[in-house]
């Protein structure tokens, strides 16, 4: 997806700014918890291949359901394999090998 799409975002060393750009990021998704981004967290767990606590702080903090938690995340994940591909603990092909939801 080009910049200035529906995932854009800053990079991780604006969380500030994470927040405020939480709408356009996944429309009515509540990322911010007790006044803090929970951007990195769901961000960590996804590059380190950890979906189902990603999923379970995706929910917790925006209410979804579990199909719409895996929609959620789907977006993001996309988003996160164009812009940080060398973050990842394990490749594209392996991604969410042995993981049924």
């Amino acid at each position: 997806m080009s910049p200035g799409g529906p995932y854009d975002h800053p990079q991780d060393s604006d969380v500030a700014s994470w927040a405020e750009k939480g709408a356009r990021l996944t429309p009515g998704l509540r990322v911010v918890q007790d006044g803090a981004s929970r951007w990195p967290e769901i961000d960590g767990h996804i590059v380190r291949h950890r979906i189902f606590p990603a999923l379970t702080t995706l929910r917790q903090v925006s209410g979804y359901s579990i199909p719409e938690a895996i929609e959620k995340f789907d977006a993001r994940y996309n988003y996160l394999r164009e812009t940080r591909p060398d973050g990842f603990t394990v490749g594209p092909e392996e991604y969410g090998r042995h993981f049924y939801s």
